[in-house]
């Protein structure tokens, strides 16, 4: 081939000539397949089959250059050993013969001398008697390129290697040659897709040949080339261009050589900053010194000698500047010599010192100069093009590009700038984001990985055996060989497990004389951990490398067109590190993302591409990222096979909004008819024509079954491509889809839709339960339904194989605690590859700047402060475990623009802190890896000068999970703990088990929390047990961490001895054990007992097969076996309940042979006096525990998990095996206390103990002029003068006088003050009670309440006693709204305390399905309620509630009246623009008109009236749906001449106008309806940090009204009041200056006349910057379950005697608990007795319903709240209540009950018994 033929294929400005020499071999093939070549050298054989057999052969050739496929050469068989050729037309006319040849009697070609276009994939086909692939060949040509050629001296040069396919196995590499020359390396290396560059700096003669390319095959060199290049020494008038980088390292030499002797010199230099004048910066006469002018460069600029010898005149500028650009000339004597242009390129980033994970950072890239068409280029640091941008000379256009890195992209990232001339790469400026990873793990692909484990650094001279832990077999580990010392070189003796295993020695050999092993293309089987361990002279780990493997697969290897396919990437291990990713090559193709699902599902990531193409192939690359850097990568091919004829295949789609079904059929020949069919089984499998279409026709579409959803891709059928498309599919849109062309059927597409349901389908909010419910369509063949979790984990699944009657779904019960920012996902498998994915999202909360880590599992950065100055920054941290102590750390100091540390000695000489925490370089991060418990605590950062000011803190909180026994026998008991190293106000630690269908055991399990830890008692584990069990940290009620933790249970009970603690109340059982592998004839349980002189009894006994024999004598029925016959294995006897008395010593024995040994310790609880208590006695509680084996610990624990005192038992003769804890003064806040067994750290027992307190505390509650009441003086008052106060709630600070107590004789006699005199609301309300220092209280007022105290005086003030009265005060902002208005229900507490809390609810659980029709707002001190359209069904609804500690202490109803006249009426509504938003328009009257309309005026349009809706009596509504679409609903079909209401679903912003209701000629309804709408900018989520605001807009202002934002704790944060002014803005602005997990649920609220109109809540998406790595299980619950044992337990309760009615009375739910708690109170009989006091239950008792929303608490759905089981029983008469009124209630008798179900979307109700009361 000719030079000029080559040169035509260079780009310009490569037009040079240039050497290449081969270095031996000239190639080497990795893959026997694949040859390599450098242009214009060598040859390149491509074999057929050694015997292929009789028929037709082709070749043909893909291009690497992207060209068609051509055929070559077809070879046809004459005669044994004797071949045809017949060679192609574009064969012939491009005369390949030149190249090609064909090697005699074979079908063989060979290549000779190949230019570099012959690049590209040979494949051999043989196409008779049909056509298959036989072999493929793929070359890759090398070209080495030099520009230029015959460089100036000083200059520099572009090298360039370039492939024609890089493989991800390949890599190319510029090297010197010369070793020597290494430190003298001033060259910029890059490489961009399959090029890499190689700029030579400043070249000169000795560089000429120092270079050559390697290219590199899975790391071994398989293809040297050198390019050399020639340099000019002659620099007479030569002008050249310099590029450079304004960065540190950059630097310019301007060389300037002459062949004669000159006596002067200089150096100009001339900017377009100075307007082109020229100055001199340099300047000599010969022999002299150089003089330098430094202005403008300072001592950047310096000379290269010291003298000018007359000829040589070099100069340097170091670092070179942006601003250095411009033209640089050098003249000697009176000629100019050279010319040099510099052009300088900067990056520069915003924000400079955002490099925390998370942020988003812009890199700008700029130049100085453009002197002719440049490009700008940003490459990743994979070597693809990201952004580019070209500038032209001419264009007036920035010099600049921009590229903006997301958060997700940050970690181990380079990103480089490239500048390219005439597409050569002059110059390139690396940036840098520092990266994150893991030292010792190694990630390599299945079959090609090349690496080497190095061993340990100091390994002595012993012996070290080298073991293998594979990750398929966790808990196995492997002696692969042994190392031992010769000499001062190691030698390994490998092991049979090596050396029998031909997939170990082929892969992994030692490297000689070393520790360190070599692995050579291991396979995925062989990841694991890799561990050098010292056995003398104890056993001693030197090092460690975890080997991760990565197996990339694909379920179809040649997937039709239009078909889907699956990709997947699997990890041996996935540590809490580690993600891995799918992502797509071709940034043009993004826009088909809608066509992928990714899928993480344990330690796989899936890629479910749906509908491939063409544009499919080439386009997906894995990815393996370690701390979200990138470790390892690779790319998939696609290839897809077009032939569509007679092909049948399958699609899986999601019943969803964005789903779609695109159905292709494509030939190659033309056809003149067309169509598509349906058929489905939910028409008999009857097939439908569904489009149909002749050549060059439009298609037609039969819209019967699809509507618009079915439409063609192009308007008319061109007789080769009809394709159809169904937007969105519908889970009834299954079926087989035909494509026929003329009378040939092409494809047959058989559709499986699949759909998730939520039950119910709007319940969001925290607490409530819901069901998802995921149905396939059709089962054809064995499927797999499979929910998983947010992280990818499976939580439920189920096979289905199509069997008639199964039913084809699965349903995922979330329980309430398992809430949060959760994602759901259900997922379709077949033959083990995930066909459909749909995700489900419930919603999430979280925190600022807190983390959670586990222990020595945690890695994440903390950020340092974003404007940190330039001083001295001190980093100092307090530990959890010593609150008063901190410690500094370190000093950060500025070293120019970047920050550098000085450790302390407390850093340096703690290991714990130095292995765990390093600094990010150059920057305040400080990043964490795998840190202990220990290391938690709060971290600052402070500034020191000028005076001390923190900057920023960081708490960090460490979380230990222990498990007593690491494997417990079967039988026995465990305890888990989870340890937080702080606990905070809003943090709490639980236990969950991850198996529902397990949850029925939640009797054999005790949470116990306890200061900072929360334990788990698992009673009796089994082999169910086991895996069950999740630790969970929440804050604010959200997972924040989570994790698992297994129970390995050990079956073997073969003389096994272990120890059960129980408690001595009516709900503990026993369980006892006994089971084994081989069957026994005889079996018994004995039981000894100090009480008996530990005497063996025998309890239970049988024989195989026979009825079991139980000892009643000392257990009575307590004591009954599990089974009715012994199966000869397992014998199993329980005790319910276990007495105090049955501690002692279990034996069994199977046979002769003692099996099983349980020593039984009982606890006991006893309270002295025994019966209930008042207020202010003294109660001493017993702990006693039965014996003492060894050491153990008695601890008293209160409410909130405090220790309150503890006794340690020693087993001494003797020593009183109890504890006592004395009650001072038993009140409300204190009564429930629980005494804790420990031993050895682990508690063992938990027992609560619930005071039960006769009468009522100092609180009293009453409604506003209802209230009747006493409040009792002190009990020991004395004798001297008493002072009656009060401090009214209204008047906080103030404290008022009332009046005087004194003696006279036995009785106590009052002086009123003024302030009671003069104030008629108090003399009318207050009496004293004649002769006491009793106060009585009759209708007060609602601001008479407050606190009350009497005071002694003398000698010294002093307070005898103190009640505290809280107001209740109950409006309606309409006393008689008429119906379909909205009216708002307030109730409000004179002073709201942390432990009470106010409720609205609906009375009539058949009503409840209204629920939507309310809303309920917290503001303050008030609770709201918002009734939007009041009908008939709204009267007598409502009730209000106080509640303290969760126990109701008042309660009432509030009657709706409402007006049905609606002549002539006009009123107001309020929507918020929201989707679940609706406007009802009510319009009924008492007589018949014939004729209605609704009509519609708006200022958008002028306030002119538009008809929405108009009937005639009888006749179908008539809907104008110009303005609302199909928002604009009737309610019914026909007009009944009275009611004519509309419905417009959802209320848009713009809907805001009049509507009025015309019925015949009069104007009955008159509605103004004003619209709210909250916006926030940016509208989509924000990061942590970012600043956010949000826009409350209302659209009308009638009158004055008040805009409110109010925080997540319902506190005002900005208001506004709007007056209708002209040109006021109608809108209220909060701006939230940092958007935190913490502060995500904001409201507005409207208000017109104090009373809130409408309230729209709205939460912030903030994408969190947390950095460790947390594990979402969660736990599910049996609804039916639930529904059987309720049922259980009514029945049961009207069992009970009802004399016991009137001595019963129910235990408020204490402080502390919260209502999870209290509804597990109720979950058997034994613990309600237990919880009430062990006294009998009552005949009927009556539940009722009620909400539990704390004041406190956040709303995750403010249109909804939750409504858990509770009880609800009155007390005999309400203090203050009237006799025959309905505004209190008192209880005493009950009436018949009445269980119902709700069903309401906006409340979760379970189920309820109502008792209604009446008063006496």
């Amino acid at each position: 081939m000719s030079l000029q033929f080559f040169c035509s294929k260079l780009p310009a400005g490569l037009m040079f000539s240039f050497f290449v020499f081969l270095l031996p071999p000239s190639f080497t093939q990795r893959n026997p397949n694949h040859h390599y070549f450098v242009a214009k050298r060598g040859a390149v054989s491509l074999k057929g089959p050694d015997n292929p057999g009789y028929g037709s052969f082709l070749w043909e050739w893909k291009p690497h250059s992207g060209q068609e496929i051509q055929q070559l050469v077809t070879f046809q068989k004459k005669y044994w050993r004797s071949w045809n050729a017949e060679w192609s037309e574009y064969f012939k006319k491009n005369k390949l013969h030149q190249w090609i040849h064909w090697d005699r009697d074979t079908i063989n070609l060979r290549i000779q001398n190949p230019t570099f276009k012959f690049s590209g994939l040979f494949t051999l086909f043989q196409t008779q008697p049909s056509k298959k692939l036989l072999k493929q060949h793929e070359i890759f040509g090398v070209q080495v390129e030099s520009s230029p050629q015959w460089p100036p001296l000083g200059s520099d040069v572009t090298l360039s290697c370039t492939i024609s396919r890089l493989l991800d196995t390949v890599s190319l590499h510029w090297k010197q040659r010369d070793s020597s020359q290494l430190n003298r390396r001033k060259t910029d290396q890059i490489r961009i897709n399959n090029t890499v560059y190689l700029t030579v700096k400043h070249v000169a003669v000795e560089k000429e040949r120092l270079y050559e390319c390697k290219v590199k095959e899975n790391g071994s060199i398989i293809l040297t080339g050198k390019a050399d290049f020639s340099v000019s020494t002659s620099l007479d008038w030569k002008h050249y261009i310099i590029y450079r980088s304004g960065t540190d390292h950059s630097e310019i030499i301007l060389s300037c050589l002459g062949y004669y002797y000159h006596n002067t010199a200089e150096w100009r230099w001339r900017s377009h900053h100075h307007q082109t004048q020229e100055k001199v910066i340099a300047s000599a006469s010969r022999s002299q010194p150089i003089n330098v002018n430094r202005p403008d460069f300072g001592n950047r600029l310096t000379s290269t000698v010291t003298n000018f010898d007359g000829n040589n005149f070099n100069i340097r500028i170091v670092p070179v500047l942006f601003e250095d650009a411009g033209v640089y000339t050098c003249s000697l004597g009176t000629y100019n010599i050279v010319t040099i242009t510099l052009i300088t390129v900067k990056v520069t980033a915003e924000p400079s010192d955002a490099v925390s994970e998370g942020n988003t950072v812009t890199l700008t890239c700029s130049v100085s100069d453009v002197t002719e068409s440049m490009r700008l280029v940003w490459i990743s640091s994979d070597g693809k093009t990201v952004a580019e941008k070209t500038l032209n000379r001419w264009n007036r256009e920035e010099k600049s590009l921009r590229l903006i890195i997301q958060k997700a992209e940050r970690g181990s990232r380079s990103w480089t700038c490239v500048l390219f001339n005439q597409n050569l790469l002059p110059l390139s400026v690396l940036y840098y984001l520092e990266p994150s990873g893991s030292p010792n793990d190694i990630y390599f692909l299945h079959q090609e990985g090349n690496f080497v484990l190095t061993g340990p650094n100091n390994p002595g001279s012993d012996s070290i055996v080298w073991e293998w832990r594979p990750h398929s077999e966790q808990q196995t580990t492997k002696q692969l060989g042994t190392f031992h010392r010769e000499d001062q070189w190691w030698a390994v003796q490998w092991s049979d497990e090596y050396s029998n295993n031909p997939d170990i020695y082929q892969s992994i050999h030692e490297d000689r004389g070393t520790l360190n092993l070599r692995f050579r293309n291991p396979i995925f089987e062989l990841a694991g951990l890799f561990t050098w361990n010292q056995t003398q002279p104890s056993k001693n780990i030197l090092k460690q490398w975890e080997v991760f493997g990565i197996k990339v697969e694909m379920d179809s290897q040649r997937p039709v067109v239009g078909s889907d396919v699956t990709l997947s990437c699997t990890i041996s291990r996935l540590s809490d590190t580690v993600s891995l990713h799918w992502k797509q090559r071709d940034s043009s193709q993004l826009n088909r993302r809608k066509n992928i699902d990714e899928i993480h599902l344990n330690n796989t990531v899936y890629l479910i591409v749906r509908h491939v193409g063409a544009e499919n192939q080439n386009l997906y690359t894995w990815q393996v990222q370690e701390n979200n850097s990138i470790v390892l990568t690779g790319n998939t091919d696609v290839d897809v096979d077009q032939n569509l004829h007679n092909i049948k295949y399958t699609l899986y789609r999601s019943s969803t909004n964005h789903s779609e079904l695109d159905l292709i059929c494509e030939v190659i020949s033309e056809y003149n008819k067309t169509k598509w069919t349906w058929s489905s089984r939910y028409f008999q499998n009857k097939e439908k024509e569904i489009a149909s279409t002749y050549k060059s026709q439009p298609i037609k579409v039969n819209r019967t079954d699809f509507g618009d959803r079915l439409v063609p891709t192009e308007t008319n059928f061109n007789g080769k491509d009809f394709r159809v498309r169904i937007v969105p599919v519908l889970f009834e849109d299954a079926g087989v889809y035909t494509c026929s062309l003329g009378t040939s059927k092409m494809v047959t597409v058989t559709l499986i839709t699949v759909k998730v349901t939520a039950e119910p389908s709007d319940a969001v909010s925290e607490g409530d339960t819901v069901t998802l419910t995921c149905s396939v369509s059709d089962v054809t063949e064995s499927m797999r339904l499979v929910w998983i979790s947010s992280d990818g984990k499976t939580v439920l699944e189920k096979t289905l194989n199509g069997r008639n009657g199964e039913e084809k779904s699965l349903r995922l019960i979330i329980q309430k605690a398992e809430r949060g920012s959760r994602k759901w996902a259900c997922v379709l498998f077949h033959q083990r590859t995930p066909k459909i994915f749909i995700p489900h999202y419930l919603k999430g909360n979280g925190s600022p700047n807190d983390i959670y880590f586990l222990h020595q599992e945690g890695n994440f950065v903390l950020t340092g402060p974003n404007n940190p100055g330039s001083d001295s920054i001190v980093w100092e941290w307090r530990p959890h475990s010593e609150q008063q102590t901190t410690k500094q750390l370190g000093t950060f100091h500025r070293e120019d623009q970047w920050w550098a540390v000085q450790w302390s000695d407390e850093y340096s000489n703690n290991t714990d802190i130095y292995q765990s925490i390093h600094e990010d370089r150059g920057t305040l991060n400080l990043r964490f890896r795998n840190p202990i418990f220990e290391l938690a605590g709060l971290f600052t950062w402070n500034q020191t000068q000028p005076s001390k000011n923190i900057l920023k803190q960081w708490e960090v909180f460490g979380i230990k999970v222990e498990m007593d026994s690491q494997r417990p026998v079967v039988g026995s008991d465990v305890t888990l703990s989870c340890t937080i190293s702080r606990l905070s106000d809003t943090v709490s630690l639980h236990w969950k088990q991850r198996d529902s269908s397990q949850l029925n055991r939640r009797k054999n399990i005790d949470e116990i929390h306890l200061n900072n830890t929360v334990y788990l008692i698992v009673r009796h584990v089994g082999a169910e047990n086991q895996n069950l069990y999740t630790w969970q940290v929440q804050e604010n009620n959200s997972i924040v961490l989570t994790g698992n933790t297994d129970v390995d249970v050990d079956q073997n009970l073969h003389n096994i001895k272990y120890t059960l603690y129980r408690s001595s109340t009516n709900h503990s059982e026993l369980d006892l054990i006994c089971e084994v592998i081989s069957e026994y004839n005889k079996t018994k349980w004995t039981w000894s007992s100090r009480y008996f002189q530990n005497k063996e009894k025998e309890i239970a006994s049988t024989y195989k097969s026979q009825p079991i024999k139980v000892n009643r004598t000392d257990f009575g029925d307590r004591l009954v076996p599990t089974e009715t016959n012994f199966n000869g294995k397992d014998f199993r006897v329980r005790i319910v309940p276990v007495l105090f008395e049955d501690a002692g010593v279990y034996t069994c024995s199977l046979g002769t042979s003692k099996m099983v040994t349980v020593t039984l310790i009982t606890v006991k609880v006893t309270a002295e006096p025994s019966d209930a208590v008042s207020e202010g006695d003294t109660v001493t509680l017993t702990c006693s525990v039965s014996d003492v084996t060894e050491s153990m610990r008695l601890v008293w624990i209160s409410s909130d998990g405090k220790t309150v005192l503890e006794k340690t038992l020693n087993g001494r003769n003797g020593e009183e095996k109890s504890l006592r804890l004395i009650i001072q003064k038993a009140e409300r806040g204190s009564r429930k206390w629980a005494c804790v067994l420990f031993h050895q750290r682990t508690p063992k027992i938990f027992i609560p103990h619930y005071l039960k307190g006769n009468g009522s505390p100092n609180d009293i509650y009453f409604l506003h002029q209802e209230g009747n009441f006493v409040l009792t003086g002190p009990n020991n008052p004395g004798s001297d003068s008493i002072v009656w106060e009060w401090r009214p709630h209204s008047e906080q600070q103030t404290t008022k006088q009332l009046g005087t107590f004194h003696r006279e004789d036995q009785w106590w006699a009052v002086q009123w003050s003024d302030e009671y005199n003069n104030n008629p609301d108090i003399y009318q309300s207050i009496r004293e009670d004649r002769g006491t220092l009793n106060l009585r209280f009759r209708n007060p007022i609602f601001e008479l309440a407050g606190l009350f105290t009497w005071n002694q005086t003398q000698p010294s003030k002093n307070i005898l006693k103190q009640w505290e009265v809280f107001g209740i005060k109950v409006e309606m902002d309409s006393q008689r709204p008429v119906v379909g208005s909205d009216v708002t229900l307030s109730c409000t507490i004179s002073r709201l305390s942390d432990t009470v809390s106010l409720h609205w609810k609906q009375r009539d659980t058949s009503q409840l399905n209204r629920r939507k029709n309310t809303d309920e707002i917290h503001l303050n001190n008030t609770v709201y309620l918002i009734v939007r359209h009041v009908g008939a069904e709204n009267q007598n609804l409502y009730t209000w509630e106080v509640q303290e500690n969760n126990s109701i202490v008042l309660t009432g109803n509030t009657d709706v009246d409402v007006d049905q006249n609606l002549h002539n009426i006009k009123y107001t509504l309020y929507r918020s623009s929201t989707n679940h938003s609706e406007l009802d328009l009510t319009c009924g009257v008492i007589s018949e008109y014939n004729k209605t309309k609704w009509t519609w005026s708006s200022r958008y349009f002028q306030n002119k009236e538009k008809e929405i809706a108009s009937t005639y009596k009888s006749q179908p509504i008539n809907v104008n749906r110009t303005a609302f679409g199909d928002r604009l609903v009737p309610t019914e079909t026909n007009f009944n001449g009275k009611d004519f209401r509309v419905r417009i679903v959802p209320v848009l912003f713009e809907d805001a106008g009049v509507y009025t209701c015309s019925l015949g000629t009069y104007k009955m309804v008159t509605i103004t309806l004003i619209t709210v709408k909250v916006t926030a900018e940016p509208s989509d989520a924000a990061s942590e940090g970012d600043t956010v605001t949000l826009t409350c807009s209302v659209s009308d202002v009638t009158e004055s009204m008040r805009l409110v934002w109010m925080s997540s704790d319902e506190k005002t944060v900005v208001e506004k009041t709007l007056n209708g002014q002209n040109g006021e803005e109608k809108s209220l602005r909060l701006i939230i200056q940092k958007a935190e997990r913490g502060s995500r649920n904001w409201t507005c609220v409207l208000f017109h006349q104090r009373t809130p109109k409408i309230f729209i809540p709205h939460y912030l998406k903030v994408n969190s910057v947390l950095t460790f790595q947390h594990t979402n299980i969660f736990i599910f619950a049996s609804v039916p379950l639930l529904l059987i044992v309720i049922l259980a337990l009514v029945l049961s309760l009207r069992k009970c005697k009802a004399a016991a009615v009137e001595n019963q009375r129910q235990e408020p739910l204490q402080p502390g608990e919260n209502a999870e708690d209290a509804s597990h109170l109720y979950s058997n009989v034994h613990e309600m007795q237990q919880m009430q006091g062990d006294n009998e239950m009552p005949e009927k008792s009556r539940f009722d319903e009620y909400a539990i929303i704390n004041k406190t608490a956040k709303r995750d759905d403010t249109e909804r709240e939750d409504i858990q089981y509770a009880t609800l029983n009155f007390q005999k008469k309400a203090p203050g209540s009237k006799q025959g009124t309905k505004s209190t209630q008192c209880n005493q008798q009950s009436s018949d009950t009445e269980l119902a179900p709700s069903n309401d979307n906006g409340s979760s109700v379970i189920y309820a018994q109502v008792a209604q009361t009446q008063c006496k």
